[in-house]
Order: structure tokens, then C-alpha cells, then sequence
């Protein structure tokens, strides 16, 4: 494995973070960066990824990631480079959530399983579609993050997710999904 490039940038607190380059490649005439983080209490050393924008100044900056087929890209790519032995993780890398998440960029929403642990989703979309809300969220705890999808109702007890029960629902979302993508 050979050194992995380092770039340096200011936080909001003008503090120097030190950012170890895991991979940069082009996809779809797009430029990406899956990166980490090494003195970032914000974040800790999760990796995350970013599309690389050309400045005015003829620089790089960070964009935004900005959909799931994206996502799954720089996935795909990480486990590449973790199956092929060019980018070994270090213990704690992923996204643990022991910080807090309104310094994110994405809405999270918090669960508890069936044994009172709590479980953190990032929700990748609201959706209203014939009056009803519906978020799209995924486990971002996991390797292969899967799209979930539950109806947003408002109760006594504040807003609760309930299942879609139909194959109707689902392939209004989808479509729904498909048609901001193509926005």
C-alpha cells in the first residue's frame, strides 16, 4: 500500500484539519474524492466523499454528492479498494456517530430498535406525493447502505413513520425518486 496523499484545509474555527486521500477518480465526466479526516473532533476519522468542482481561481473545491447512484459509485469504489489490499480502514472508520450530526450536510432521523438502542438514519429524501409525506433513509452504519422508505404521519405523539403496505405506494415513490433524479 503506498502513501496516501494529504491536504490541508481551515475549519469554521480556523483550525487546521489534516485530510488523508483515500482515492480520487472520474465517473460519468465527474471528479470525486473519498477521504478522512485525522484531527477533525467534528467528525472523527469517518470517511466521506466528495465530487471535486473546478474554482474560478483554477483550484478544486469540495461539491456535494448528489444522488444515490453517486453514493453507490464511491462505495463500489472504497470496497474495491478494501478487497484489493490499496486501502486498509482503521479501527472506528465509518460513521459512528458519536458526534453531532447538525454539523452534516443531510437530515438524520433517530430510531430505537426492539431493545431501546439507538439507531441513526440519514434521510436522503422527502417526498409528498397525493397528500401523503414519505421519507427515503438509509443506515449509514452500514457497507452497503439499503433505501428504505416509510410513510411520515403526524399523530398526538408527533411525527411516526409507518410502513408502505402496497406495491401502489412503492411504485409511487420510485417514480417520484426517479423523477427528481432526472431534474
Amino acid at each position: 500500500m503506498s502513501e496516501l496523499e494529504r491536504l490541508y484545509i481551515q475549519n469554521d474555527e480556523d483550525k487546521e484539519i489534516e485530510l488523508v486521500v483515500v482515492k480520487r477518480f472520474e465517473a460519468n465526466d465527474k471528479k470525486y474524492i473519498i477521504f478522512y479526516a485525522t484531527n477533525d473532533e467534528a467528525v472523527g476519522n469517518e470517511i466521506q466523499a466528495a465530487t471535486l468542482v473546478p474554482t474560478e481561481m483554477g483550484g478544486e473545491a469540495f461539491g456535494e454528492i448528489e444522488t444515490q447512484e453517486e453514493m453507490d459509485l464511491i462505495n463500489d469504489m472504497l470496497n474495491d479498494l478494501v478487497e484489493s489490499g490499496d486501502f486498509k480502514p482503521e479501527e472506528g472508520q465509518g460513521h459512528d456517530h458519536d458526534h453531532n450530526h447538525e454539523e452534516h450536510d443531510h437530515e438524520h432521523l433517530v430510531a430505537e430498535d426492539d431493545e431501546g438502542n439507538e439507531i441513526v438514519f440519514a434521510i436522503e429524501r422527502r417526498l409528498e406525493i397525493d397528500g401523503k409525506n414519505y421519507i427515503v433513509y438509509y443506515d449509514e452504519n452500514e457497507a452497503q447502505p439499503v433505501m428504505q422508505a416509510a410513510e411520515l404521519v403526524d399523530t398526538e405523539n408527533g411525527q411516526e413513520l409507518f410502513p408502505i403496505d402496497s406495491e401502489e405506494e412503492w411504485t409511487l415513490i420510485d417514480e417520484a425518486l426517479h423523477n427528481t433524479d432526472n431534474e
